[in-house]
């Protein structure tokens, strides 16, 4: 293919006219292999890092010369409940996925077994919750006909809101005062905006179980955490209110 300033890109394929390599305008190539089902495992980028992939299509099938034989045929494969796909890039950071039984993903975790994502659908196959890395949860709800009626996260403040929220903003002992009352009255319209009643604390109350919406807005978060408003903390992140 020849662009506008007459440098070209150009591709090759292979016998089964599968694109195995890419050429770009300045020389720089990436390959492409296959296995035997013609599903991508492996690839080659421009600056010579290697991707691998496990695909989870292949699993259970034997290569076409084991089943050719029809009165003695290979014995099927009984896949397991539980089924993975991996990818690993040219770093070498691995991410494991499984699936449902539909090929859908239902959770990824990286090579530490540290999840990524973790995901939840309802009988029509729709996203109904999922979690990323950072534990953030989103939920959705749907119309008859599938379109996203409602998207709500664990980190946003419903319109409706109401209860009580705790803002703490260290500010006599932060080393800017000035912005973090800033911060305080930012986060305080928007909590107020949003129907919560607010306190403003210098420090962490010993008890914090009342309230549903927990903003520390300190410079310096470093103070610990007494047994009891950790667990308190737990609690409110498991419930996902915001912290």
């Amino acid at each position: 293919m020849s662009d506008p300033d007459n440098s070209t890109r150009t591709w090759k394929y292979d016998s089964k006219h599968h694109m195995v390599v890419e050429t770009d305008q300045r020389g720089n190539s990436e390959q492409t292999f296959y296995d035997f089902a013609v599903r991508v495992e492996q690839g080659i980028r421009k600056d010579g890092s290697v991707n691998k992939i496990n695909p989870v299509q292949v699993e259970g099938l034997y290569r076409p010369e084991q089943t050719t034989n029809i009165s003695s045929p290979p014995p099927a494969n009984r896949l397991s409940e539980e089924i993975f796909s991996s990818f690993a890039d040219g770093n070498g950071n691995v991410e494991v996925s499984q699936l449902d039984q539909a090929g859908q993903v239902i959770s990824t975790v990286d090579q530490e077994g540290s999840s990524l994502s973790d995901l939840e659908r309802n009988e029509d196959n729709l996203i109904t919750s999922s979690v990323d890395g950072k534990g953030i949860k989103t939920e959705y709800t749907y119309d008859e006909q599938g379109n996203v009626l409602t998207i709500k996260d664990s980190l946003t403040l419903a319109n409706n809101g109401s209860g009580d929220a705790l803002i703490i903003n260290g500010a006599a002992t932060s080393g800017e005062p000035q912005l973090a009352e800033a911060a305080t009255d930012t986060v305080e319209k928007l909590l107020s905006d949003s129907g919560y009643e607010t306190t403003i604390s210098e420090g962490i109350p010993e008890d914090i179980s009342e309230y549903e919406q927990i903003w520390d807005i300190r410079s310096d978060n470093s103070a610990a955490l007494s047994d009891t408003q950790s667990k308190q903390y737990l609690d409110h992140l498991k419930n996902w209110s915001a912290i």
